[in-house]
């Protein structure tokens, strides 16, 4: 099963390049703790948000769901500003 998760968030920043230290800081924390790919997907250019994205890869939903919600955390953690909207889409192999 692959969760995949894309965010729409709010950076509080003054300019890219800290906008981009933000996201970086996120990035990288969350691939070093979780089993995770996590990539800025939309509106790199925009100052005051990004598109987020973020892909688990599992057997148990539960388990993804749980490392879904400790990111949320990890992007506030990061500095990160508000979730605006989310979206969770889950492919499962049939056969």
């Amino acid at each position: 099963m692959v969760l995949i998760w894309y965010g729409l968030l709010s950076v509080e920043a003054m300019s890219l390049k800290e906008k981009r230290m933000v996201i970086r800081s996120f990035k990288d924390r969350a691939m070093k703790k979780y089993p995770v790919v996590v990539a800025e997907t939309t509106h790199q250019d925009a100052l005051d948000r990004a598109g987020i994205t973020v892909a688990i890869v599992g057997t148990d939903k539960a388990l993804l769901e749980s490392i879904l919600s400790k990111l949320e955390v990890e992007w506030y953690n990061a500095g990160g500003g508000d979730i605006i909207e989310d979206e969770v889409f889950i492919w499962r192999e049939r056969g």
